[in-house]
């Protein structure tokens, strides 16, 4: 029987500059706007410091690729679990667990002022569970377009940058482009998401004709690492188009 989940951590970008900068500096968390219009209508659009990841097996990979991206890593799950990640929780709209978390939001909600409560611990830790839960199915932007997607077939994992000044943006501090770059950069200057090189399971590309130039680019990144680590890491590169058939 095939294994429902894989032992690997991946995470999927739309090209190999991104990937590039992926090996060379970790994952830089990035703000992304949330819409708790599953929890309540009425809700504000809240933005958390995330960086996303999946667990799906290696034969389901292609239906991911096609909605994120073809250039990728895959890292073993032991570093994602010493790196404070943890998969996302799918909420069923009609199940009990909703109405109890709906609850608890909309009290939060209805106590909250913005200028005065930002810091409360009440608040704080409600909307830090929020960042790990989904609902079930929804809409997702892509590539500036609404697609209907089934979060639960995603198997997603997060990682959620804590900082202490900047753990949220609301959606008019999110849409507000100086506000917006600013605090993704204190994210990136202070929380990268850091991994070594016997972390890296897998390096994806799109093609076989991506390989010769990221082979170069890693030799030319880790020059003064080992030769047996740089050969070891080359070996991890796989193009997509090389396996699709085989998966």
């Amino acid at each position: 029987m095939a294994n429902p989940k894989s032992n690997t951590l991946f995470h999927f970008t739309k090209d190999i500059e991104s990937l590039q900068g992926i090996l060379e500096n970790g994952f830089y968390p990035r703000f992304y706007l949330e819409n708790f219009n599953w929890l309540d209508s009425s809700s504000d659009k809240v933005a958390f410091p995330i960086t996303c990841f999946c667990d799906i097996p290696l034969g389901r990979v292609f239906e991911h690729v096609r909605f994120y991206g073809s250039y990728g890593l895959g890292l073993k799950r032991t570093w994602g679990l010493t790196n404070g990640l943890n998969p996302i929780q799918y909420i069923s709209s009609t199940s009990h667990y909703a109405d109890h978390f709906k609850a608890a939001w909309k009290k939060m909600w209805e106590d909250f002022d913005k200028d005065d409560d930002r810091e409360d611990i009440r608040f704080l830790s409600l909307l830090g569970m929020a960042a790990f839960h989904k609902p079930m199915n929804g809409e997702q932007l892509v590539d500036g377009k609404l697609k209907n997607k089934e979060f639960n077939q995603e198997c997603e994992w997060r990682f959620v940058a804590n900082h202490p000044k900047h753990k949220m943006l609301f959606e008019n501090e999110f849409t507000n482009e100086a506000k917006f770059k600013k605090a993704n950069q204190i994210i990136s200057d202070s929380l990268a998401l850091k991994f070594e090189l016997d972390d890296i399971k897998y390096i994806f590309v799109k093609e076989d004709t991506d390989i010769p130039g990221l082979v170069e680019y890693i030799r030319r990144t880790y020059e003064k690492r080992p030769s047996a680590d740089i050969s070891v890491l080359i070996s991890r590169i796989t193009s997509l188009e090389s396996i699709e058939l085989d998966l």
